[in-house]
């Protein structure tokens, strides 16, 4: 066997009944190195071909129990043969069966008596076409599969990816770009004027730079006012594209738009309350977590915690680090509305709908089209309220008081409440229905005393921030002061905390703050809270006794003596309930 014959390992199958030419046609190919599967039985012959899928069949037609016709004609048929070749060999030389045989889908026909060296050439043909349909077919599916899949990536990226050429015309862009820049149908055209349309800015100036050094830039953060939205945040990076010669054709820009978290950054940075919500205790690190998680999903939350912890402003982390950061974020406080009042702030009311309606108005909820309103204090709002804001977060309808149209807003919903939602359930003064509802996602805020670890970075925040208000060089606390902060119970929470330092702040002058910047009234309350300390181990006592004693000295005021007690309201409500106390 010579070299080229060794090279030939197409796969054969040779059906014909007739055994002295499947034999010949078998030991024929095999010289060439084919690997040949003679059978004389059209059934097996059609079986073994879904099984084996060969490169080529050799094929009679008069045959028992089927014929060439219809073996051809099932092997069309099904997905996985359609497509193998078939040469048709056969004493049947009129040219009604040679053209049947073309019409159930043979390639090529040979009569008998065959010449060997005939039927060699055309089988060596149709492999080479095979394979070379094969080859092109692969080619052309891994062309495509390359181009979906950078379509794909390109599409996915929320970042802007730029290919400029050595000229600064645009070789290629991203749908993406189209929101970042506002400039669609970017390719074929000059980047330096698409930047004087806009004005000659960073961009340019970053991409000239890359293309004079033929350094990579990165991180590069800059304000772009060139959005129709108004000024942007972007961050830059920028790289030397090259050809595989090592010559260099241009650059890649990649621009990500870094305005939300940048929004949310100065808004929390800005505000006195960032403190709560500061820090490196577990808890707090877990709701840190969970507002990550969270950020890319749509979601209605309930914020539970004490007053003073910070609920507004995870709302506030909540709005502004997912993607409705750039919709309007609207608060409402439930609590210091009547029922009535809070009906036409949140749903709006027509002219003539009540006493002093002297105009239409829109309510809260649609101001807030689009993006988030805040309802604080939840639990305050009466039964009617529940009912009407329950059928708003399962359907989004609404009417305006005064009003038969019915409205829609596509509105996230978030809630917060210092009360025990769960324990009004039971007792009937807040729908179960709206409580699962609300409670899409819930957030836990601690109270400042079960975080104290966190107290000092936190107090060390207020400090910087007053102390830059006042103009002061204050640095710190003293240890006595410490040790106050440490010791005391924090009832007020953050909130408390935050008035203190404010105030201690005005009065030091700079340096420490001593315990004389304290205010007054803070210090007088300490001797009230070291008996209260005193009294947080007497659950060691019988637990009904220590409960009743707690309540006496408050004068039964339930919030107060769980305080005393070292225990939620939550907890000591059940206790009193547990132990029948009166």
């Amino acid at each position: 066997m010579n070299n080229e014959t060794k090279t030939n390992t197409a796969n054969i199958l040779v059906v014909d009944d007739t055994p002295v030419n499947l034999k010949l046609l078998s030991e024929l190919l095999s010289k060439q190195g084919y690997d040949v599967r003679p059978v004389a039985d059209p059934q097996l012959a059609l079986s073994g071909a879904k099984s084996l899928l060969p490169d080529l069949i050799l094929l009679d037609i008069k045959m028992p129990g089927m014929d060439g016709y219809e073996f051809c004609g099932h092997l069309k048929a099904a997905e996985k043969t359609k497509d193998i070749p078939v040469i048709f060999i056969s004493a049947l030389e009129d040219s009604e069966s040679i053209t049947k045989g073309f019409a159930v889908g043979g390639v090529d026909y040979i009569t008998k008596p065959f010449q060997q060296q005939e039927v060699l050439v055309r089988v060596r043909f149709q492999l080479e076409l095979r394979n070379a349909i094969r080859t092109r077919e692969m080619a052309i599916h891994e062309k495509e599969q390359a181009n979906l899949l950078m379509e794909t990536i390109f599409s996915s990226v929320q970042d802007t990816i730029i290919t400029i050429d050595e000229n600064l015309k645009i070789i290629h862009c991203n749908k993406i770009e189209e929101e970042i820049c506002c400039l669609p149908n970017m390719e074929g055209v000059s980047f330096f004027q698409k930047q004087q349309e806009l004005g000659i800015g960073p961009c340019h100036d970053l991409v000239v730079k890359t293309l004079k050094t033929q350094q990579p830039v990165k991180e590069h953060r800059i304000e772009c006012s060139c959005h129709r939205h108004g000024n942007q945040t972007l961050v830059l990076n920028a790289s030397p594209l090259k050809s595989p010669t090592s010559h260099l054709s241009g650059v890649v820009l990649v621009i990500r738009n870094v305005s939300r978290l940048a929004k949310l950054e100065k808004e929390l940075l800005e505000r006195g309350r960032f403190g709560n919500i500061i820090g490196k205790s577990k808890k707090i690190q877990k709701i840190f977590a969970l507002l990550e998680q969270m950020a890319n999903i749509e979601f209605n939350a309930l914020i539970i915690g004490e007053s003073g912890t910070g609920k507004e402003l995870i709302a506030d982390a909540i709005h502004y680090g997912g993607i409705r950061a750039d919709k309007p974020l609207v608060k409402v406080n439930c609590a210091a509305l009547s029922d009535n009042l809070l009906e036409s702030e949140l749903f709006g009311h027509v002219r003539g709908a009540f006493t002093g309606a002297v105009s239409d108005r829109e309510g809260r909820i649609e101001a807030a089209e689009s993006g988030t309103i805040f309802l604080d204090e939840i639990g305050d709002i009466s039964m009617a309220m529940q009912l009407r804001l329950l059928r708003f977060l399962e359907s989004k309808d609404y009417e305006r008081v005064g009003e038969s149209k019915t409205k829609q807003a596509d509105v996230r919903v978030v809630a917060a409440t210092n009360s025990n939602l769960l324990e009004k359930v039971r007792q009937g003064t807040f729908r179960e229905d709206l409580y699962y509802r609300l409670m899409g996602v819930v957030f836990e805020l601690p109270p400042l005393r079960e975080r104290m670890e966190d107290l000092l970075l936190i107090g060390d925040y207020f400090i910087q921030k007053f102390a830059k208000n006042h103009q002061k060089h204050i640095i710190g606390v003293s240890e006595p002061v410490k040790k106050i902060f440490l010791s005391h119970s924090w009832p007020g929470n953050i909130r408390e905390f935050r008035n203190i330092i404010e105030f201690a702040c005005a009065l030091c002058t700079d340096g420490l703050i001593l315990e004389e910047h304290l205010p007054p009234y803070f210090l007088n309350t300490l001797n009230d809270h070291s008996t209260d300390r005193k009294m947080a181990g007497s659950l060691e006592k019988p637990e009904k006794e220590a409960i009743v004693q707690a309540l006496d000295q408050v004068k039964w005021n339930k919030a107060k003596a769980a305080r005393v007690l070292g225990i939620s309201r939550a907890t000591i409500y059940n206790k009193i309930k547990e132990y029948g106390i009166e």
